[in-house]
C-alpha cells in the first residue's frame, strides 16, 4: 500500500511508490494505557507514542537518488522547525504527527541508495478519516407544499418550517465534529440525536459560523477569512443536557432537524487506533 506524509504546507512524499520505499514499520501498531486504582483499571488513554518507519531510497540515477535524500528532510523537517504537525496518510485515513528524528545507512555504497531509520511522534495516536456531509435546503413556495395545506381561502398555510435528515456515524465511538452554518442565518440551531446545538445572533451573508468540538471554538468566518470569536453566544449546556454545543455525534445513524432557512456542512472525524488494511 501506498503511505504518504504530507506536511503543514501541503508538500508530500509519497513511500511504496518508485524510488522511495518503506520496510517493516510500527505504524499499525498501538497501546493504551491505563489508570489503576485499588486494584482495578479505572480508565484508559494514549499519551504520546513514538513509531517506527524505515525508509529505503533506490533510485535509478544518482541524482534521482540525492533529490530524494534531500527531499524526504525538507518536507519533514520544516513542521518541527515550525511547530507545526504533519500527517501520515494511509488510505482515508491520517495520522498528525512529527518526524522527530532520522538516522542514515547505506549512503556511503552509492548516491542511488539510501535507507532512513524514520521515528515518528504523535500526541493525538488515533488515525482519524474526516467526512463532509452538506445539508441543503430547495426554497420551494408554499403551495407547493404537501405538508397540511388546504384548499380553502386562508391567509397562511401549515407548511412545514423544519427539514429532517440523517447522518450515520461508522466509527467505534462517539466522534468529534465541525459544524459549519452558511449565511445569512438569524439563531441557527441543528439537532442532531438528541442534543441541540445552538448558537444566538446573526450569520452575515458569505459568512459562515463553525463549531469545533475537537479545538472547543465557536467562530464566525467571513468571506475574506478574517475570524469573530463568538464563543461567549453559544447555547449553555453541559455534557448530555441535550444542548451541549461539543457533544460528540453519537454511534451509527442519528436524524438531524434544522429550520429551512440555512444549509450547513457536518465534517465528522472518525477515529480508529489503526487505519483500515487497504490494499
Amino acid at each position: 500500500m501506498k503511505i504518504t506524509y504530507r506536511n503543514h504546507k501541503g508538500q508530500t512524499i509519497d513511500f511504496g511508490e518508485g524510488a522511495i520505499n518503506y520496510f517493516k514499520h510500527g505504524l499499525f501498531d498501538y497501546e493504551w494505557t491505563y489508570l489503576e486504582r485499588n486494584g482495578h483499571i479505572a480508565a484508559f488513554n494514549k499519551p504520546i507514542q513514538e513509531k517506527s518507519f524505515p525508509v529505503g531510497i533506490f533510485a535509478d540515477t544518482e541524482e534521482e537518488g540525492r533529490a530524494a535524500r534531500n527531499a524526504i528532510y525538507e518536507v519533514a523537517d520544516v513542521d518541527v522547525m515550525n511547530m507545526k504537525p504533519g500527517a501520515l496518510v494511509i488510505g482515508e485515513w491520517e495520522l498528525s504527527c512529527y518526524i522527530l528524528r532520522s538516522q542514515a545507512d547505506m549512503y556511503w555504497l552509492s548516491d542511488r541508495i539510501c535507507e532512513f531509520e524514520l521515528t515518528v511522534v504523535t500526541e493525538k495516536p488515533n488515525w482519524v478519516r474526516q467526512r463532509t456531509v452538506n445539508y441543503s435546503y430547495e426554497v420551494k413556495d408554499d403551495s407547493d407544499s404537501e405538508f397540511l395545506n388546504f384548499p380553502y381561502n386562508f391567509p397562511y398555510n401549515f407548511t412545514r418550517k423544519w427539514v429532517q435528515r440523517r447522518v450515520i456515524n461508522e466509527a467505534l465511538a462517539p466522534c468529534d465534529f465541525i459544524l459549519r452554518v452558511y449565511g445569512a442565518a438569524e439563531d441557527p440551531y441543528v439537532v442532531v440525536a438528541d442534543n441541540r446545538y445552538e448558537v444566538e445572533g446573526a450569520i452575515p451573508n458569505g459568512s459562515r459560523l463553525e463549531i469545533n468540538s475537537r479545538e472547543q471554538t465557536i467562530q464566525i468566518i467571513d468571506s475574506v477569512g478574517r475570524t469573530e470569536n463568538v464563543y461567549d453566544a453559544r447555547k449553555l449546556g453541559k455534557v448530555g443536557s441535550g444542548h451541549y454545543i461539543f457533544e460528540k455525534i453519537p454511534i451509527g445513524y442519528s436524524p438531524i432537524l434544522w429550520s429551512k432557512e440555512f444549509s450547513f456542512d457536518l465534517v465528522l472525524f472518525e477515529e480508529r487506533g489503526v487505519p483500515e488494511w487497504a490494499a
